[in-house]
């Protein structure tokens, strides 16, 4: 069962009748058959059923007549491709043209009604039915199924392709449709807007822009960026552009120009290609908007003075008071020691230091906040907020303490992070109506500036907490309190792209964490947040 074809014979012992053609063919074709040659066909199954041989050949209807005469179907099989097909043929001599018509017409007759397959299936018990074909009709047969092949594939390639044109027209039309929907969405935008390339070459802009520098869309595209006129402090431009193509992320910057106050945004615009590298660059007029911020931000102010006001007095009240005293005992006492004149002197300006020194810090934290950007000793800065509020935290019987590094310094927007700390500190000193612990930890993480301002007081619970830094929030009695005081911390700190966050347990406490990185001077008017 493991004999299939000819070459399965190479090795083996192989019967055959000595003479016929199947020994030409074999030893034509394959090398290495062990030959055993008997005188007739009858002589060939006692060499296989004796195992004197591996596989006997021969013609297929004479070897199955044999197999089913010895009844021997159930142990041997006729491999199912036969080794060669050959035509069968009938002579007839030349001159008997009558035999040879009725034969042919009998061949013909054959051949039309497919006899000679039955008489071959019936009699003889032929696997596969032998059958006369020509060359030509085999030809002929596989040329047409070729031709019909390509047909069809021409049929379904041009149906295909018709398709396919029409569904890339269909996108086409949308993909127009949507770029132009697009450009005019792109237009009707507020802000100057403009598409550049790594090379700082204009790709398109928006109408606004156009409108703005007083030219024509045709004329800027392709342009530089550098050759353009009338941008505000292009060379603090052309570094955020540059810091977005550096680091593949969003740049802002702020800064100030013939009046006004321009905030710049570069993004990266993310291709499907790799060979682009484009961003968009947006410039946005935010002088009202800030100058709103601002006044938000001084009425805040003024709602602290004004909650400050009872202590100030109190700690105003004192060194005039020692003013007072020492001016009446100097006035009333003639005779008087130099030693006594000196103390009573030093006293008066002492006091007097102190009243100045009190009325500076109101002022300064009552003053609209400017972009100045300082460096400043952090302990001394943190020491001066308290002073602020020092007389209702002493009121309130609340203890403070600053743990810093009293030689730190930091380049800091001064005024900006004032209001923010003041606005923290007077919401702790809230919380602890009946007193508590307020602590500012000030220390450098990771080149960043890290202050948290904790206090023992009453805390929040989980969804206060999630709205703490929304505008008009409060979790005070109405009358008390805005609800813009966090939000406005919330913006400062943004502004010096810091970060802020907040941890609360009810009947436990609140602690703010502040993350603020080194702050630079911009090289022209304005600012620049950027890290040292």
């Amino acid at each position: 069962y493991n004999i299939e074809n000819l070459f399965d014979l190479v090795g083996r012992r192989v019967a055959a009748q000595t003479g016929d053609y199947v020994n030409e063919f074999l030893n034509s074709n394959v090398d290495g058959i062990n030959f055993v040659h008997v005188p007739e066909y009858s002589d060939l199954f006692p060499k296989l059923v004796s195992g004197q041989v591996d596989a006997i050949v021969g013609d297929e209807p004479v070897l199955s007549y044999y197999l089913d005469e010895l009844d021997l179907g159930d142990q041997y099989k006729i491999v199912e491709k036969p080794l060669y097909e050959l035509h069968s043929v009938i002579s007839v001599p030349k001159n008997e043209k009558i035999l040879l018509s009725i034969i042919n017409k009998g061949i013909y007759a054959l051949e039309r009604k497919n006899i000679m397959n039955k008489i071959q299936q019936k009699w003889f018990g032929i696997s596969t039915p032998i059958s006369r074909e020509t060359s030509d009709e085999k030809m002929l047969l596989i040329v047409s199924f070729f031709m019909l092949n390509i047909m069809l594939a021409s049929y379904l390639f041009f149906t295909w392709n018709s398709e396919l044109k029409e569904e890339v027209d269909a996108r086409t039309k949308e993909l127009i449709i949507s770029r132009n929907d697009l450009q005019r969405t792109f237009d009707s935008l507020t802000h100057l807007m403009v598409v550049l390339d790594e090379d700082y070459n204009i790709i398109t802009v928006n109408k606004v822009f156009c409108d703005t520098l007083g030219v024509k869309k045709q004329e800027i595209s392709g342009k530089n960026l550098k050759e353009v006129k009338g941008l505000p402090s292009l060379p603090i431009i052309m570094n955020v552009i540059a810091n977005t193509l550096e680091t593949g992320s969003k740049s802002e910057v702020e800064l100030d120009y013939m009046n006004q106050t321009y905030l710049i945004t570069t993004s990266p615009l993310i291709e499907t290609y790799e060979s682009s590298n484009r961003l968009l660059m947006m410039i946005q007029n935010v002088t009202e908007l800030r100058l709103a911020e601002q006044q938000v931000l001084q009425a805040s102010k003024m709602a602290a003075i004004g909650q400050l006001a009872a202590g100030v007095a109190h700690e105003i009240r004192n060194p005039l008071g020692l003013i007072r005293n020492y001016t009446y005992f100097l006035k009333k006492t003639h005779d008087i020691s130099e030693e006594m004149k000196d103390k009573s002197f030093t006293q008066i300006e002492n006091a007097v230091e102190q009243a100045s020194q009190i009325i500076d810090n109101l002022l300064n934290f009552s003053r609209i906040t400017d972009k100045r950007i300082t460096t400043v000793n952090v302990f001394a800065y943190l020491k001066d907020m308290i002073e602020l509020n020092h007389k209702v935290m002493e009121k309130r019987d609340v203890v403070y303490r600053i743990n810093t590094d009293p030689n730190l310094n930091w380049t800091i927007m001064e005024d900006a992070l004032k209001s923010v700390l003041i606005n923290l500190i007077s919401n702790s000193v809230d919380a602890m109506p009946n007193g508590g612990h307020l602590t500012l930890t000030c220390w450098t993480e990771s080149d960043k500036l890290v202050i948290t301002c904790s206090d023992t007081g009453q805390g929040m619970s989980q969804s206060d907490l999630e709205k703490v830094f929304n505008p008009f929030f409060t979790t005070k009695q109405t009358g008390e309190g805005t609800g813009l005081g966090l939000y406005i911390t919330y913006n400062q700190i943004q502004k010096m792209n810091g970060q802020i966050t907040v941890e609360s347990t009810p009947d436990v406490g609140t602690t703010f964490r502040i993350e603020l990185p080194r702050l630079k001077e911009a090289s022209e008017n304005g600012y620049e947040k950027e890290l040292v």
